[in-house]
């Protein structure tokens, strides 16, 4: 346990982030999931946006320009793999990491989230300091690509 924390501190503090605060884009259509990400990620001092489904979630990326998007893979009008496949095509908003967070944690379910060109994968319930090491993971490496 207290390799993981280490490991999650340095981490966070190893990211060559900048000091402007960082936006995560929350997309899936639970009210009560966007919220308790929403929780976890702004107590470690990220901005959120929040979007309720991957129609809403395009928009909310191309207009806010998320530094990471956590998307759930179940919801209507546009699941997450097809919002991600989307994005990951489109040059404007392409660059930015994707974290899925689902229930779904079939082999077909998890092979799809990485197909789209997801960069990481979740199963609920979430545990904060998962989340977290993820999310700075996913940070940090995508300010190395930069």
């Amino acid at each position: 346990m207290l390799d993981k924390l280490l490991n999650l501190f340095n981490r966070k503090n190893n990211c060559n982030c900048g000091n402007s605060k960082k936006k995560i884009l929350i997309v899936d259509d639970n009210e009560l999931d966007r919220k308790l990400v929403g929780r976890i990620v702004e107590k470690e001092g990220f901005s959120t946006v929040y979007a309720n489904n991957g129609e809403e979630g395009l928009r909310a990326a191309i207009l806010n320009q998320p530094d990471l998007i956590l998307l759930d893979c179940q919801m209507p009008l546009m699941n997450g793999t097809d919002m991600c496949k989307i994005l990951k095509k489109d040059d404007r908003i392409s660059r930015i990491p994707v974290i899925f967070i689902t229930s779904l944690d079939t082999p077909r379910n998890i092979i799809d989230c990485f197909d789209s060109d997801g960069d990481s994968f979740i199963n609920k319930p979430i545990k904060g300091n998962v989340l977290m090491e993820y999310v700075w993971e996913a940070l940090n490496e995508n300010q190395a690509v930069k």
